[in-house]
């Protein structure tokens, strides 16, 4: 194995230790492994709660597989961006889960390099922001009906 890939799988592993010690399940925020296409490596429990990753006896292995229209396109921006830039922050995007269900994520990406600096991966932590969207949108209405004006 070169030391390349041992980075990525390194960190593989210690994303699979499942063990109540392991700094990636016990994050608060979802943790999620992509690939340079956006093809899913690795989650931690978290994410795969957010998103419903691997429910219903299927394991979706792609992010586009919650996207739907110009979410897929800005979702690959925010890679090359990220490619480019080495991290993007708190990228919102909306998802669909398997059940139907909308969430508003922000994602926070960073560039895994491999010993040339060149991008191998990405990983990326996402926050579930669905809750305090709905708030600003309520808050938003409230004001239109009080004032009558439009924003």
């Amino acid at each position: 194995m070169d030391k390349d890939s041992a980075v990525l799988d390194n960190l593989m592993l210690r994303l699979m230790d499942k063990s109540g010690t392991s700094i990636y399940q016990i994050l608060p925020k979802g943790y999620i492994v992509l690939n340079l296409k956006g093809r899913i490596l690795g989650y931690n429990s978290k994410c795969k709660e957010l998103m419903d990753l691997g429910n219903n006896g299927v394991e979706t292995r792609n992010m586009n597989d919650f996207l739907s229209g110009d979410n897929k396109e800005r979702f690959m921006v925010m890679l090359e961006l990220a490619e480019l830039k080495g991290h993007i922050d708190d990228f919102e995007l909306e998802i669909t889960k398997p059940s139907g269900q909308i969430k508003i994520v922000w994602i926070s990406t960073s560039a895994i390099y491999d010993s040339n600096k060149k991008t191998i991966a990405f990983h990326c932590i996402i926050s579930d922001m669905t809750k305090e969207q709905m708030f600003l949108d309520q808050m938003k209405e409230e004001l239109r009906n009080s004032t009558g004006r439009r924003w």
